[in-house]
């Protein structure tokens, strides 16, 4: 907020300081968008060269357009989700183990729709998140193996001719079976 002492109201002192005003203004918003820029420049510049190196690699390969393109939506897609992942996890280090263990309950949700993990204790619980491999896959990718559980945290699924949005949970079943007549071999495709 600016204050302007007008002694004299002519029309072109106006003119001279609302131009001022506005150049002043678009210098001060230059400014701040060079700093964040550059801040975030550092940031992106390891993930920006490795990208341009694969995209790079890639072409020289005569590797088709289309599929240069699921690629690199993959592989931004995977860095949010490692991002996210990886700043919780170090967020996580700097807190008591007991505050850990209830903040990790509360954001893997997904034991409560296990009905066998329902009635474990904590520190079970706790171990089993710490323990849980995650991985991305790309967009029409065929996933799935028996006697594997599956947590969907991001995007959709289409299984057994059912879509699955985030938070849904498949294969408890399949952890529990020692049989191989009952496996279930159906694979799910992510969207």
């Amino acid at each position: 907020v600016s204050e302007v002492a007008m002694h004299h109201n002519t029309v072109s002192e106006r003119v001279v300081v609302v131009f001022i005003l506005i150049v002043a203004g678009a210098t001060w918003a230059r400014m701040i968008g060079v700093t964040v820029g550059l801040v975030r420049d550092d940031f992106n510049d390891t993930f920006t060269k490795d990208m341009d190196d694969f995209n790079s690699v890639l072409r020289n390969q005569q590797v088709p357009e289309h599929l240069r393109k699921r690629c690199r939506e993959f592989l931004i897609q995977q860095r949010q989700n490692t991002c996210l992942d990886a700043s919780q996890r170090h967020m996580m280090k700097n807190v008591s183990p007991a505050l850990e263990a209830e903040v990790n309950l509360q954001l893997n949700h997904w034991i409560d729709k296990v009905w066998y993990f329902r009635q474990c204790c904590s520190e079970f619980c706790v171990d089993l998140v710490s323990v849980t491999h995650f991985v991305c896959h790309s967009k029409h990718e065929n996933f799935g193996a028996p006697w594997s559980l599956y947590i969907l945290r991001f995007g959709d699924v289409v299984r057994k001719r059912t879509t699955l949005s985030a938070g849904s949970v498949w294969g408890e079943d399949q952890l529990l079976l020692k049989s191989f007549e009952f496996l279930d071999f159906e694979q799910a495709v992510a969207l």
